[in-house]
């Protein structure tokens, strides 16, 4: 019996409308894994339990308030999800990052502020890792 090496290319964004692909190369709802279900409904727990019966506070600037809830959400694993690991992440697949998104998208103005947090902390941890000469450059 031969031994067979599956070598499977993920696609990015709306690359399966310009490549040739299979259907089998396309994610849907329907395959999310039992782990994508529960972070998903953990973020969404998170948004009706935490940040919508408090929207007044977070729009009003509450002072305190965001970063609490921001830490709250670190202590659930949330924060970071995208990054790598090497930079305090937790790497997760672009899928469940979309799931994790698509769910903060309901929690009005705190969207904007929860992907800036893990953003601006890996950049700062690059250029801070980096030579003087070549802080000019956030790789991540």
């Amino acid at each position: 019996m031969q031994d067979t090496t599956l070598n499977q290319v993920a696609l990015r964004g709306g690359e399966f409308l310009l490549r040739p692909s299979q259907p089998a190369d396309v994610f849907i709802p329907e395959e999310i894994s039992e782990e994508q279900r529960m972070i998903r409904e953990t973020v969404r727990e998170f948004v009706h339990t935490e940040i919508l019966p408090n929207w007044e506070r977070i729009d009003k600037q509450e002072e305190g308030f965001v970063p609490g809830l921001i830490k709250k959400l670190a202590e659930l694993g949330i924060v970071g999800a995208h990054m790598p690991e090497a930079y305090g992440g937790i790497a997760l697949d672009n899928n469940t990052n979309t799931f994790i998104t698509e769910e903060m998208g309901a929690s009005g103005s705190f969207s904007v502020s929860f992907p800036l947090t893990p953003g601006l902390a890996c950049c700062r941890s690059c250029i801070m890792a980096q030579k003087p000469k070549s802080r000019n450059t956030c790789r991540g």
